[in-house]
């Protein structure tokens, strides 16, 4: 079974709770600007498909993730070219006889849909005025769901729990969120009672939600943890979004979304300050100091764990930012003439300090020995407070509080 570079729709199901056993049934599979039905798995037995094995990274979690995915789940294979990346054949469909399924696929490539991306459809029509609803019906698939009636499906959203005490029961409460049901296709699934329900699917990259207000989360640098409550945002119609970050000229970030309204803008910091006409300063050195300010400042980590990480973050800028640059509408250049004299002023004594036995004593050097050949300036009343270098020193505008 192949299917490289695809993302998949499909049933997941736990076919053994004993053994914590889940599994993978592909129903659809994405094309251009949508999804057409996954016609191969007609060739499968009924009862099996894809075997789900933990991938290594998160055998510790793996039960509990699958679970929390629910009935429908998404095979995201679009980072893997290759045939037998995260699909391979099951060694023991034939050896045991219980076992359904003729593949396995690695946990790590199933995954939750997006929020917006997958809602149930109900065939039965609803009261206008209504707000709370109890309905003897099984438990859908979704935890929010769509209500058809004589005039088509309702852009109402639902959500819907089970009701205590009270077998093959559900409650239902009106939402203020709406979808837009002529932005999604409708297909066919199977119920978990062996019925056929109705699904109403959005494109690729796409959501069916029509202006709902999402929580965005706010991370601690200082405590390395996320805060326990987020942002409220909603996006106003004609209103940009800005996405920024390692993945912000990834294609398949913005798959399905109209090309025509995305612009994107390679910033970097290319130093073109040399020593002198043989010898330049690294744009990666200079980008390290500004990461050794920033990180001591404000993310409670010390230049020698910031510099024991540059290998990495180098490594993440080589695999998921680079080979993507060329994408691009625009580059900014963000280095600045004068930073260098600043940051020494910040950075000097901290990586002087990092002693002959440390791993980090090498690069911490290099830095020191190219900062020897400048001045430290104390001039931070005369930059801008709108300045890109307020980001590493502080004293940015942008983060002001007013009243």
């Amino acid at each position: 079974m192949t299917l490289p570079g695809k993302l998949c729709v499909g049933i997941l199901e736990e076919d053994n709770p004993l053994k914590s056993y889940f599994r993978f049934k592909p129903m659809l599979v994405s094309e251009e600007g949508g999804y057409r039905p996954f016609s191969a798995g007609e060739a499968f037995p009924e009862e099996g498909c894809l075997r789900i094995v933990p991938d290594k990274n998160e055998s510790g979690h793996f039960k509990a993730r699958m679970r929390r995915i629910g009935r429908y789940a998404m095979l995201d294979l679009r980072a893997h070219a290759g045939e037998n990346d995260k699909i391979r054949p099951n060694k023991n469909y034939h050896a045991d006889p219980a076992e359904n399924n003729a593949y396995i696929v690695y946990s790590d490539v199933v995954v939750e849909p997006p929020s917006g991306a997958l809602f149930e459809i109900v065939d039965r029509a609803v009261p206008e005025d209504s707000t709370h609803m109890a309905l003897t019906m099984p438990l859908p698939g979704t935890q929010r769901v769509l209500f058809r009636g004589e005039e088509g499906v309702s852009p109402v959203l639902w959500r819907v729990a089970p009701m205590e005490d009270v077998e093959g029961a559900v409650e239902l409460s009106r939402e203020e969120a709406c979808v837009r049901p002529g932005a999604g296709a409708e297909f066919a699934f199977p119920a978990a009672s062996g019925e056929m329900v109705n699904v109403l699917i959005a494109p690729p990259g796409a959501s069916l939600l029509e202006g709902e207000e999402v929580e965005t989360p706010v991370f601690n640098f200082t405590t390395g943890k996320r805060e326990a409550q987020g942002t409220a945002n909603r996006l106003e119609p004609g209103q940009p979004l800005i996405i920024e970050g390692i993945h912000g000229l990834n294609p398949l970030l913005a798959q399905g979304l109209p090309q025509e309204q995305i612009h994107r803008i390679f910033v970097s910091a290319l130093t073109c300050v040399n020593l002198d006409d043989h010898n330049r300063i690294r744009t990666t050195d200079a980008r390290l100091l500004r990461r050794v300010v920033r990180d001591h400042l404000f993310r409670g980590t010390s230049p020698e764990e910031t510099v024991a990480m540059w290998p990495s973050v180098r490594r993440g800028e080589e695999n998921y930012i680079f080979p993507y640059q060329e994408e691009a509408d625009a580059m900014f250049n963000s280095a600045l003439p004068y930073e260098l004299p600043i940051l020494k002023r910040y950075a000097y004594s901290m990586l002087s300090a990092i002693g002959p036995d440390s791993p980090c004593y090498t690069r911490a050097r290099r830095l020191v020995k190219f900062l020897n050949y400048f001045r430290s300036a104390d001039v931070e009343d005369e930059i801008p407070p709108n300045s890109i270098l307020r980001e590493f020193i502080g004293g940015c505008c942008f983060y002001r509080e007013t009243d």
